[in-house]
């Protein structure tokens, strides 16, 4: 495999990589809230 050809699997292994972080972080992100709203609602019973 040539030099240029391992930098452009490495490109898109972190491009991947990257997306999926996103993803993961958009779920904590979700859990968050509904772990907030949650905590909210037992505070007001």
């Amino acid at each position: 495999m040539k030099k240029d050809e391992v930098i452009e699997l490495l490109k898109e292994q972190i491009k991947e990589l990257r997306d999926d972080n996103n993803r993961l972080l958009d779920q904590i992100d979700d859990l968050i809230k509904e772990v907030s709203s949650l905590k909210e609602a037992l505070l007001q019973k």
